[in-house]
């Protein structure tokens, strides 16, 4: 047996529960006129009358109400079926907050890699020097500097960092170790990850407190 076009069930489960062609035809967006030729090839199709055509609705026969059974069990399992497909294939972005130097040192040489073993994951990396509100939904997951001591949060050790300080060449060339008098005057830029690895703390101890901006300046 030839199973009936699926647009034929569509047309006679929406009428079936409507009580009503133009109602049905309505929810359907054709004609009346169409969705009573749907229904007239489905039981042409089946051999059998489907509806009591009555002056201003439409009722079930016997045979109606056995297939409207058949109807919603078949649209309700294509519509969970066709739904488990899409979402199956769609590509899940994950939005993941960095260091500039991070995402450009680290993650991105080895992003082929990453996606080669996640091809269902749409990867999104957002570089900032402040850190995202992770909890607010401003990104789904973080690269940080510290101790993981972030309340609300989960955290993985990624790999240990080291920090050093760096100077312009002109200050050392030429005069052996650089001296803390020598930079006392200088400008100092910083970023908000300084305090993290102790960068702060140690130009304080070494009397260079006063170079240390009010604000970050990077």
């Amino acid at each position: 047996m030839t199973l009936p076009p699926i647009q034929l069930v569509y047309a006679f489960e929406a009428a079936a529960r409507r009580g009503s062609f133009k109602h049905a035809a309505a929810e359907l967006h054709v004609t009346p006129s169409a969705v009573s030729q749907q229904i007239r090839s489905l039981e042409d199709h089946l051999g059998v009358p489907l509806f009591h055509r009555l002056p201003r609705a439409v009722r079930l026969t016997e045979h109606g109400v056995d297939f409207f059974r058949v109807a919603t069990d078949t649209i309700a399992c294509y519509r969970r079926g066709a739904e488990a497909f899409v979402a199956a294939r769609a590509r899940r972005a994950l939005r993941v907050s960095m260091l500039p130097f991070v995402a450009y040192e680290v993650v991105l040489p080895e992003l082929h890699t990453f996606r080669r073993a996640h091809p269902d994951l749409d990867l999104r990396l957002e570089t900032s020097l402040a850190l995202a509100d992770i909890a607010g939904g401003e990104a789904d997951a973080g690269v940080r500097l510290g101790r993981g001591a972030w309340p609300g949060l989960a955290a993985t050790v990624l790999t240990d960092v080291t920090a050093s300080l760096v100077c312009a060449p002109a200050l050392v060339d030429g005069r052996g170790a650089l001296r803390a008098a020598a930079i006392r005057d200088g400008q100092l830029l910083t970023v908000p990850s300084f305090a993290k690895v102790g960068v702060r703390a140690r130009l304080e101890a070494a009397g260079l407190g006063a170079l240390l901006p009010a604000r970050d300046l990077v």
